[in-house]
């Protein structure tokens, strides 16, 4: 099974002071029967431009990214994949931009048969987002 997801992108800061909890996050929207790929750093704040590894699961240090692919549309999941290595490269990133390209082998389910967590993707893309100004 491989992936290459399309459609919008989203990035920001989820959480705060509020919650005591903060992460950034990069979602790439699901785009028709497409995959939607999250990509979440625990730390709060936006990657500057470089190379950072991608997990699974808690990321370990601050270059760290957790990163996970939900096959099939949004309104019909087909599984749930979380990364078990890859890197993810920020080429440019400001408050109103950010763009990159990720790769990571992820496992875990399909909805084919939810028992087996060993389903096996690659998982691959670039993106670009921009902010409209209000």
């Amino acid at each position: 099974m491989s992936a290459r997801p399309s459609g919008g992108v989203a990035f920001g800061v989820v959480g705060g002071s509020s919650a005591g909890i903060a992460s950034f996050t990069i979602t790439l929207d699901a785009k028709g029967s497409s995959d939607a790929i999250l990509l979440t750093g625990l730390n709060g704040r936006m990657p500057a431009p470089g190379r950072y590894e991608l997990t699974g699961g808690a990321p370990v240090g601050a270059s760290a990214l957790r990163a996970s692919c939900i096959a099939g549309s949004a309104e019909r999941p087909t599984g749930l994949l979380r990364a078990t290595s890859g890197t993810l490269e920020i080429t440019a990133a400001g408050s109103d931009h950010i763009s990159g390209q990720f790769s990571f082998p992820g496992s875990g389910f399909t909805t084919s048969d939810a028992s087996d967590e060993g389903a096996q993707v690659a998982v691959s893309g670039a993106f670009t987002s921009t902010r409209v100004s209000s």
